[in-house]
């Protein structure tokens, strides 16, 4: 299976190098050098004839029609056909040891327009009885993206939220791992953790967006990394005069507005925007080592003009980390809540009061005496 799908790869990336007019679309927008294309064999599914399939069937590996549908890169049809998963799609091929072993497909503007083509990325589907039983048990979602570089243990890792943004890390000399989602589901970090256990610190660095949707999922990522005793901060990429322009004009905008959509694509930027606008390593080493905790960011967030009456609910969960942590620890992020909140209205002995209040209502674990 990964065999065949090492060879679906290969195919796809002939099909993007050999369309120039997609190879220049690729690269324009996204800024990823044709060495790095060459290097993870990124492809273009395009499905005109000689079929990839058929190319894949009659080529050096000779692949039957069942081991091509068990890969997922293609479905059989009831008339004994093959019908590509992907079309008119850019392929990321994720690798593992030398094979290809899952892949996802980018829209691009040559996607045919049907439904079931709207969404912007597209996973490999994976196996169930219901109506994927072709499908091998090896195709699985649950690998990240460029997950092999934790084989080196590295000291400190990068978690990005898209392939690009990953490509982008990797194409400057970063170690970085991607879910390819806004943050890594529960059920896999079973198999992760073991794997992040030699890494000194954890980076986690989402799209900055006004929804906020990628820190929310970095914040969740960061507590769970911080439970099992893995330092972990949380990296914001700084919005540029692009994004910050947007974010004033829709705050300009009513409700509703039909310019809203645009406006809210053009406020968000992500890592590859990040250094396809030009920036480069040294730019992004800043951005790491400005990084927070996500108590102190959690922190950051406070100000003095958070209503009184707001203040006790944003503040308790916050007070509830807090006292997990060494006196000193304690005492310094007290501070931090001070100066965020102003000397004057939160004194430190007030906020060590709320903090006892705090802990007393913490659920407390069951006695296993």
């Amino acid at each position: 299976v990964r065999e065949a799908l090492t060879a679906s790869a290969g195919v796809y990336h002939q099909g993007l190098v050999g369309n120039l007019e997609v190879l220049a679309w690729f690269r324009g927008k996204y800024g990823i050098s044709e060495e790095t294309i060459g290097r993870l064999q990124i492809g273009y599914a395009e499905n005109g004839e000689p079929s990839v399939a058929r190319t894949l069937m009659d080529g050096p590996g000779a692949f039957t029609m069942r081991e091509l549908t068990a890969t997922s890169v293609f479905k059989p049809t009831a008339q004994d056909g093959l019908v590509p998963f992907f079309d008119g799609r850019i392929v990321f091929p994720y690798w593992s040891r030398g094979q290809v072993v899952f892949m996802i497909g980018r829209r691009t503007p040559w996607t045919p327009d049907q439904e079931w083509e709207k969404s912007k990325y597209k996973k490999l589907a994976i196996r169930n009885d219901r109506n994927n039983s072709h499908v091998s048990p090896y195709i699985r979602n649950d690998v990240l993206y460029n997950e092999d570089v934790l084989l080196a243990r590295p000291e400190r890792v990068i978690i990005t939220e898209g392939v690009t943004d990953c490509i982008s890390l990797m194409e400057h000399g970063f170690p970085v791992v991607s879910p390819v989602t806004v943050q890594i589901r529960e059920a896999d970090w079973e198999r992760l953790l073991p794997k992040l256990a030699g890494v000194k610190t954890v980076y986690i660095c989402q799209d900055n967006e006004i929804s906020e949707a990628g820190m929310q999922g970095a914040l969740k990522t960061a507590r769970i990394l911080a439970q099992h005793g893995i330092a972990t901060r949380v990296a914001v990429v700084p919005l540029g005069k692009k994004q910050q322009a947007a974010r004033e004009t829709l705050a300009s905008l009513p409700g509703g507005s039909a310019d809203a959509d645009a406006l809210m694509a053009d406020a968000k930027i992500d890592v590859n925007e990040f250094f396809a606008s030009g920036r480069t390593a040294v730019d992004f080493e800043a951005i790491l080592a400005a990084a927070q905790t996500p108590l102190e960011l959690a922190i950051s967030k406070l100000s003095t003009e958070i209503p009184d009456a707001d203040l006790s609910r944003l503040l308790n969960p916050i007070l509830s980390e807090v006292g997990r942590l060494d006196p000193i620890q304690q005492d310094w992020h007290l501070r931090l809540i001070q100066t965020r909140c102003g000397k004057v209205r939160m004194p430190v002995a007030t906020l060590r009061k709320q903090l006892k209040v705090v802990e007393i209502a913490r659920p407390r674990g069951r006695s296993t005496g």
